[in-house]
C-alpha cells in the first residue's frame, strides 16, 4: 500500500525527508495530518477492540507497550531515521518478537522459566540495541559502498 499509491510514497518521502518533499511541492503538511489523524484512529480503535477483550477499559492499559512497538518496527527493518520500511516487514518483526516473548514466558509443559516484567522490558531493550547496531553497520556498508 506505501509503495502502490500516491499518498503512501508521499508518507515515504515525508519520512525520509520533509525539507525535501515540500521543495517537490508536495503537501507535507496535509499529508502529516492525514497520518496522524489516522493513527490516531487506528489507536482508539485498538482501545475499544481491547476494552470488548477484557470487559472493561483502563486508561493505564497500554504503558509499557510503546518499547515493545518501537522494536517491533525496528526488528521489522524500518530505520530509525525514517524513509525505509514496510508494512510487511512492520508484521514480520511483530511476529518474530512476539514468539521470541511467548517462548520466554511459556509457564506450562516443558518447564521453562517465566521471566518477570522487569527481564522482560531489559531483554526487549538489548534487542532493540542489537537490531539498532546492525542496522547502522549496514547502513555504513552501504555508504561506503556507494561512496
Amino acid at each position: 500500500m506505501l509503495n502502490l499509491t500516491a499518498f503512501g510514497r508521499t508518507v515515504l518521502a515525508v519520512g525520509g525527508n520533509e525539507d525535501a518533499t515540500r521543495l517537490m511541492g508536495l503537501p507535507t503538511t496535509r499529508v502529516k495530518a492525514a497520518v496522524y489523524i489516522m493513527s490516531g484512529g487506528l489507536a482508539g480503535l485498538a482501545g475499544v477492540i481491547l476494552a470488548a477483550q477484557f470487559g472493561a477499559g483502563q486508561p493505564i492499559e497500554g504503558v509499557g507497550w510503546e518499547l515493545f512497538a518501537i522494536a517491533s518496527v525496528v526488528v521489522g527493518g524500518t530505520l530509525l531515521t525514517g524513509g525505509v520500511g514496510s508494512v510487511g516487514s512492520t508484521l514480520a518483526g511483530v511476529l518474530l518478537l512476539g514468539l521470541i516473548f511467548n517462548i520466554l514466558n511459556f509457564e506450562n509443559g516443558l518447564g521453562w522459566i517465566s521471566l518477570s516484567a522487569y527481564w522482560q522490558s531489559v531483554i526487549r531493550g538489548a534487542l532493540l540495541l542489537v537490531v539498532v547496531a546492525i542496522q547502522a553497520r549496514l547502513m555504513a556498508r552501504t555508504d561506503d559502498a556507494h561512496a
